[in-house]
Formats: structure tokens, C-alpha cells, sequence
């Protein structure tokens, strides 16, 4: 029979115990970055709803007002988007979401579908569409992701 002390038991049990915490930590770091993605998505899709239901106040409300540089600039081009144009879809495709220290990055190929409301006689009521790459750069303000930036082919507001 092998006679253990208080600090073999201790050893013993950190030994046991350690490569858990270990998998635990590195588990509920991942945890984390997954649920941060979710969030990130979250925002983009509302993001695309809301725009497609013509709401100024909760499209931009999903922006920086620190950060997000010619906020009533964008405010008006979007505003004039709607005024101009009925129909509006969007459709994103080969998304990728970049998250790191709550800074988030979302990249996707757009494609806007609009009828103008002004056409020509010959260009008739046909839809338009226009389709280009996007990125949107997020930042956590107060535990919610916010729109700082838009870089790339001008989807909204345009």
C-alpha cells in the first residue's frame, strides 16, 4: 500500500485537474469568438432587413456615431436612396467574418435590386441591379457591436 502525503495528494490532484482548466479555458475562449461571429452576423443581417423595409432610424442606428466618419453624409444618401427608388433588395453572398480583441470585419459580395421610381420612357419600370464587394468593419461599443466603417462597392446609399 502506497502511504501519500497531503502535498502528493495536491500534486496528484493538479495533475489530474490541470489539462481540464486547460481545455476549459481554451473551450470557452472559442465559446466567446463563436458567439461574437453570431452577434457580428446578427447585426449584418439586420443590417440588410432594415434597409429592405426602408427604416432610416434602425439602419443607422446600427452605426458609430463616434466612429462611423460623414454619419449625416451617409444619412442622406440613404434617405435619397429611398426616395428614389421602390423595391429594394439585397442579397450577400461568400461571407467572411474576421473577429479579433472586439474588432470585427464582415466581407461579402452584394447584389441591390431596385426599381427607380424616375425612369425614361424607353428604359420603362424594369428592376435594376447592381452588385459588389463590401466590407463592413465593426467595433464593440458597450457590449454591442456598431458599424464604424463601410469600405468598398457603395451598396447602401447610393
Amino acid at each position: 500500500m502506497i502511504k501519500r502525503t497531503g502535498k502528493s495528494v495536491l500534486l496528484f490532484a493538479f495533475i489530474m485537474i490541470a489539462p481540464l482548466l486547460l481545455c476549459y479555458g481554451s473551450y470557452g475562449g472559442e465559446l466567446s469568438e463563436t458567439s461574437d461571429r453570431k452577434d457580428v452576423r446578427r447585426v449584418v443581417n439586420k443590417m440588410e432587413n432594415y434597409y429592405e423595409r426602408r427604416s432610416v432610424t434602425r439602419f443607422l442606428g446600427l452605426f458609430s456615431r463616434r466612429k462611423f466618419s460623414n454619419l449625416i453624409t451617409f444619412k442622406r444618401a440613404v434617405e435619397n436612396d429611398f426616395n428614389m427608388n421602390t423595391n429594394i433588395t439585397l442579397r450577400k453572398t461568400s461571407e467572411r467574418i474576421s473577429v479579433s480583441r472586439g474588432r470585427a470585419i464582415h466581407q461579402a459580395m452584394w447584389e441591390k435590386q431596385y426599381r427607380p421610381i424616375l425612369t425614361s420612357p424607353r428604359q420603362g419600370r424594369r428592376f435594376r441591379r447592381i452588385r459588389g464587394n463590401v466590407r463592413i468593419y465593426l467595433e464593440k461599443e458597450r457590449g454591442t457591436w456598431k458599424v464604424i466603417s463601410l469600405q468598398g462597392y457603395p451598396i447602401f446609399g447610393l
